[in-house]
């Protein structure tokens, strides 16, 4: 290559890997909006990248020969380590769902909920869907949800499970949850389940989730579970809900992948805040037929607002494999360097406060609450994570609360990922998966019953 040629080549290659950089850089701090990181994980998410823009610049500087041959470097040596990504995504999926599906040859509906509602709207104008809702006015009031309407037909996620699926659909219970209707007539509930959208059931159809399975042999039992929640928020689904049910059992299922996250930003909100004081309640039970009138009143509203932001998203939206690409996560993954991309600062003490609240209620009416450990795939995929297991068990005994450790259960099962759908490990559990909860725990509440605890 003449020299001149040579120079030109080597000056807009590393002008354009600064630009890369740079590019990779913003999309790793859009993506971790709203996630505190550690000084490591700042240094790593940050640190490098900004190192090796800044390092492009300085190598402008170099004699040609030694620029030439480094900019050679960089560029095959970058090119081979997307072309291994594209390939790990391709033959995997990656943590695509969609893709992992296909490759099995499974399906899986790709339609929002958002464009399911709109399909089955057209379908009956009649029909009566739960939207999204977090607060509402009820005589001068203002209120804070954490149910929905009740009776309304809830269109909640796309079926991933072992099988080719329906979307699924269910039908609000009395307080727009997750339950047959009729349960809260019995004259004792035997449990009562909080949690995040693994105790939601995401996302299989509802008798193939942790309760649906449980319901066989205590048929009495409510998931008052709730998807994008954290501790925080289930203590106050645990205030309106749980407490004045005053059930025999209740399991506070806790997610080790995103909990401590939400736990970060549900700190920030001064109404769930005040669920630390004992003596707090919307009372939103007594209050569920009025907040129907006004969730049916807002109906038409809401449901343009949410088609609004739907075409917003659909200008601002990257697809999730191109970003696993872009940021070469399945290789990180499986080197161990996946120094928590979005990873907590543990609130351990608030979140030993808000587990010594709702054991001390439950023990109060002389229930008993039982903490379930529930792992993330990428334990059992090669993936370095750090998920504070340690200090969460380290909590749970200290309060002297009985653990249901799935972490320790899924791995001494033959084939762990064989409990996620398609074998996705970012993925929440399928059919296997939540059955495999549910033996657990009904296990443990057998042995615990022979002993007549």
């Amino acid at each position: 290559m003449p020299q001149n040629a040579a120079k030109k080549f080597s000056n807009l290659a590393l002008i354009a890997l600064c630009l890369f950089f740079v590019t990779v850089l913003i999309v790793k701090i859009k993506v971790g909006i709203g996630h505190q990181l550690t000084v490591l994980g700042f240094v790593y998410n940050y640190g490098v990248l900004s190192t090796l823009a800044l390092s492009c610049l300085a190598l402008l500087k170099l004699r040609e020969n030694y620029k030439l041959n480094i900019v050679l470097t960089l560029i095959s040596t970058g090119f081979a380590f997307y072309v291994v990504e594209v390939f790990l995504v391709w033959t995997t999926g990656g943590n695509n769902v969609e893709l992992a599906a296909q490759k099995m040859g499974k399906s899986v509906d790709t339609r929002s909920p958002l464009e399911v509602m709109l399909e089955l709207k057209k379908k009956d104008n009649n029909i009566v869907l739960s939207l999204p809702s977090s607060s509402v006015q009820v005589g001068g009031e203002e209120l804070m949800l954490f149910g929905g309407m009740s009776g309304a037909l809830r269109v909640f996620c796309p079926y991933q499970g072992k099988y080719d699926g329906d979307y699924v659909i269910y039908e609000n219970d009395e307080y727009g949850f997750h339950n047959p209707k009729g349960i809260y007539d019995a004259p004792r509930i035997d449990i009562a389940a909080i949690g995040d959208s693994f105790a939601h059931g995401f996302c299989v159809q509802s008798q193939d989730n942790i309760f649906g399975h449980m319901r066989k042999v205590y048929p009495n039992t409510l998931n008052f579970g709730k998807s994008a929640t954290g501790p925080l928020y289930q203590l106050a689904v645990f205030r309106e809900y749980v407490e004045p049910l005053r059930p025999r059992i209740v399991l506070w299922l806790f997610y080790e992948g995103n909990d401590f996250d939400n736990l970060n930003r549900e700190k920030n909100h001064s109404i769930l805040m005040r669920y630390l004081n004992v003596s707090f309640s919307q009372k939103l039970m007594e209050k569920q037929a009025k907040v129907d009138v006004v969730l049916a009143n807002r109906y038409e509203e809401t449901l343009n607002s949410l088609v609004s932001q739907m075409q917003e998203k659909k200008r601002q939206y990257l697809p999730s494999t191109a970003l696993d690409i872009l940021l070469l996560r399945n290789i990180r993954g499986r080197l161990g360097l996946h120094i928590n991309d979005q990873k907590a600062i543990v609130e351990t003490n608030l979140f030993k406060e808000i587990l010594k609240k709702a054991n001390d209620a439950a023990l109060a009416w002389n229930g008993k609450l039982y903490f379930v450990y529930l792992p993330a795939g990428s334990r059992f995929a090669g993936i370095g994570m750090d998920y504070h297991y340690d200090e969460v068990v380290n909590i749970i005994s200290d309060l002297k609360i009985p653990l249901i450790d799935m972490k320790q259960m899924m791995i001494t099962h033959p084939d762990p990922l064989s409990l996620f759908p398609y074998r996705v490990p970012g993925a929440h559990y399928n059919e296997d998966g939540y059955e495999f909860v549910a033996d657990t725990i009904l296990e443990v509440l057998r042995e615990e019953k022979g002993k007549g605890l």
